[in-house]
């Protein structure tokens, strides 16, 4: 999508232990760096959707839906 285009082709996982959300960039199969998003803002991530058109990120934490945006 549009709102993060530069992270496209790049992975976002949760970590719930840590409560935090990363970005695995690959450059190969072996070559995979990983970089912390933010930790423990949000509380436990249950789920991420990026919405089809515009590419906002949307997550499912607790009992609340948050939304990442660009400025």
């Amino acid at each position: 999508g549009e709102e993060f285009k530069e992270w496209n082709g790049h992975a976002l996982i949760t970590s719930l232990k840590d409560k935090s959300l990363r970005k695995l960039i690959f450059k190969n199969t072996l070559d995979v760096k990983e970089e912390i998003i933010f930790k423990d803002k949000i509380g436990r991530i249950r789920d991420i959707q990026i919405h089809p058109l515009n590419g906002k990120i949307y997550f499912l934490a607790g009992n609340k839906l948050w939304l990442m945006e660009k400025n």
